[in-house]
């Protein structure tokens, strides 16, 4: 089926290509929502400053680099059909192999790139950043970075600050610094790197003009390379845990406080599987005493919750929808206590895996929390709800006719609306 990707600035309706297009009015800097890899690069070409890409859940195959030029631009993956609610990392892009290009580049401009799966490309540079200021900033949140090669850096940053947090890289292949920073910081929290091979370097490096590294509450296991973090300006590593690198693990927990070098007892690491199992030294070992690596991605948290929640909801004003629910293994679901919490307060009584809201207004939106209590562990998920017309799937139409006989009408597009 045809679709309309674009901005909602006026009320129009467009029928070409086979398709019935209604827009509706909404404010100038709307948001983007697409399906295939051919929107997402036309989105990214016509994008505002400020404007958010959101991208349905689904394979895209890479055909040609995405060039970033507006300014504080969100490219967010993992949505559900009519864009109401997140499954982290559902939007796999794949395939890319142009020699000496990259996945994505930008110049002078802030971005964050949060919700997709990035694996099985082979390019040049994954991702290259050149120019600008440290006043920038490119924020890397909630990705897995899984079975990419890279020629040279896979993260390469020139000035602007560039911070990783939350993400799984797993079995990646650099040919030099997995991320080096030219003069701009590389901040790095709560990421899990395994099987990584940053080609004997620095897997983080700031290389030049003072550039420093500051990670904390990530997991290193299995990876190659010189040492998990170098920079010409300052390095701080502390909440960390190391094990069967190929750099000195012992050296490594000597550059940052409380640092551990232990078996994070993994579920199943081969497997893409990093769920700690109970009794794993990283439950509670963090800064906030949560556990270190990645958390609420596929494969991620302790052994037990099977599923959590979607981290971001959309629901309509007067509408219903239920918050999670988190899903536990049959082995603990009688064994475990859940309490949830609205901006920090508790909300009385509601102790079960999901919540259910009903006539929602303006006043319900805002972060949620569930904590999920068990004697061997403690895991709370954050879920941000926010209140906005939800997008209705395409309808089927059909009689319609045109001069010069008939023309079937494959669908009525997505009605795309900034919240």
């Amino acid at each position: 089926m045809s679709t309309c990707v674009g901005k909602t600035t006026r009320r129009a309706l467009v029928v070409a290509a086979g398709a019935l297009c209604i827009i509706l009015a909404g404010p100038a800097a709307a948001d983007w929502e697409v399906s295939t890899y051919e929107e997402l690069l036309d989105a990214v070409d016509n994008a505002e400053d400020g404007d958010t890409i959101r991208v349905e859940a689904g394979t895209l195959t890479w055909t040609t680099r995405l060039d970033i030029e507006a300014d504080d631009l969100t490219l967010s993956g993992g949505w559900n059909s009519d864009f109401s609610s997140q499954d982290l990392g559902a939007t796999i892009i794949t395939g890319a192999t142009p020699g000496g290009m990259s996945v994505l580049r930008s110049f002078e401009v802030s971005f964050t790139i949060e919700g997709f799966t990035f694996e099985n490309n082979d390019v040049d540079q994954m991702f290259f950043r050149g120019g600008g200021s440290t006043d920038q900033e490119h924020l890397f949140r909630n990705n897995i970075i899984r079975n990419n090669s890279a020629d040279r850096m896979f993260i390469l940053n020139q000035d602007p600050q560039t911070t990783l947090e939350n993400n799984i890289f797993d079995n990646n292949a650099a040919g030099k610094m997995l991320v080096r920073g030219d003069g701009g910081d590389i901040v790095a929290v709560n990421n899990t790197f395994y099987g990584d091979d940053s080609g004997g370097d620095d897997m983080l490096y700031g290389r030049t003009g003072g550039a420093s590294v500051i990670a904390t509450n990530n997991i290193f296991v299995s990876n190659v390379g010189g040492s998990p973090a170098a920079a010409s300006g300052d390095v701080s590593a502390s909440y960390n845990l190391f094990y069967d690198n190929t750099w000195d693990d012992e050296d490594a927990g000597g550059l940052g406080d409380d640092n551990l070098v232990e078996n994070p007892l993994f579920v199943d690491a081969a497997q893409g599987d990093f769920r700690l199992q109970p009794g794993s030294p990283a439950i509670g070992a963090a800064d906030d005493e949560g556990i270190l690596g990645a958390r609420g991605l596929p494969g991620t948290g302790i052994d037990g919750v099977d599923a959590a929640p979607a981290p971001n909801v959309f629901v309509a004003p007067g509408g219903d929808t239920e918050l999670g629910p988190v899903l536990i293994h049959e082995d603990f679901e009688d064994e475990v206590e859940f309490q949830w919490y609205f901006e920090g307060d508790p909300l009385e009584g509601e102790i079960d895996a999901g919540l259910l809201l009903d006539d929602v207004t303006e006043d319900d939106a805002g972060t949620y929390t569930v904590v999920v209590s068990h004697d061997d562990f403690e895991e709370e998920f954050e879920i941000e709800l926010s209140i906005r017309e939800v997008h209705a799937p395409a309808a089927g139409l059909a009689g319609l006719t045109a001069a010069g006989g008939a023309m079937a009408l494959m669908g009525l597009a997505r009605i795309r609306r900034k919240r």
